[in-house]
Order: C-alpha cells, then structure tokens, then sequence
C-alpha cells in the first residue's frame, strides 16, 4: 500500500484545486441562497449565513480544525454539505425563475463528484489530515523514566519493533 506521499503530484494538486473551487462555491450558493429568502438587507442576508458557515468550516471540517474527527468522517460531511450546497443553489436559482443560470449547480455537482472519486480512487492518501502528522511526532519521542525525552532507539527505554515485538 502506498504511503501518502507517494500519491502523485498531479492527482495532489488535481484535488486542491478542485476543493478550493467547491470551497468557494459553497460559500457563494450560500450568499446566493441568503439573498434569495432572507428578507433582510442583501449584505446582512449574506452574512447571517456566510459567517456561521466559515466558523463550522474551521472549527470541524477543514484540514487544521480544533475540533478533530476521523478521516472518514470528516469527508463524508465535507461531501455531503457540498451536496447541501449545491442543492440550495438550485432552489434559489429556480425559486428566481433564472433557469438559464440552472449549469451552476450541476457544475458544483459534478466537481463534488470528481472530489470523491479522487478520494476513494487513492484510498483518501490524497486528503491532508493533521493525525498522521501527531501519531508520528509522537513515537519519534520516547520517555525516560525520570521525565527526560530521548529520541526512540537512543536509549534502552525503547520497545522492540518487527518480528520480536510480537514474540
């Protein structure tokens, strides 16, 4: 099995720039969509609903959020509010009577489509997630019995790895 790295660049740079669009898309059906029912001011419409949005989006769904969900479950919400998205363009697209503007959200759709085939073509290797990152700065340390760090395989307070960690 491959290791995250070894996921092409191009498949790499093929999802973030896809994200990226479906990011901002979502944030742009989201005004839209504030426009088209809210009964307030259009700045204010947009930003009762753009500002929750943004904080949702950073405290649980994106790559660096505080709070930490596993892989999987993060991408199928990430997934389905991309879904929610681009279904409410297409309500307050058609609710205007702007059907010539309906290509919208099929292109929302389809880059959110395009985003899981990625993610389920590379095993989901191709989505940065911060665990990784944890679990291995966490066995590059090892602590001694009186508080001290040392680097693991430094010091006879490692455990054995491979064939004779299992014996």
């Amino acid at each position: 099995m491959k290791k995250s790295s070894q996921v092409s660049p191009g498949l790499t740079a093929t999802y973030a720039t896809v994200s990226f669009i479906l990011e901002v898309g979502l944030l742009v059906a989201a005004g839209f969509t504030a426009l088209t029912y809210l009964p307030f001011a259009p700045l204010v419409s947009a930003l009762i609903v753009v500002i929750p949005l943004l904080l949702i989006w950073s405290l649980v769904l994106s790559p660096k959020a505080r709070v930490r969900l596993r892989l999987r479950t993060r991408l199928v919400l990430i997934h389905l509010v991309y879904v929610a998205g681009s279904y409410a363009l297409w309500l307050s697209i058609a609710h205007n009577g702007s059907t010539q503007y309906l290509f919208w959200p099929a292109i929302m759709l389809g880059l959110g489509v395009l985003s899981m085939l990625l993610v389920l073509v590379t095993g989901g290797r191709i989505v940065p997630h911060p665990r990784a990152e944890r679990k291995a700065m966490s066995t590059a340390t090892v602590g001694n019995a009186d508080g001290a760090n040392s680097h693991a395989g430094s010091g006879p307070s490692t455990r054995p790895r491979g064939r004779r960690a299992a014996r």
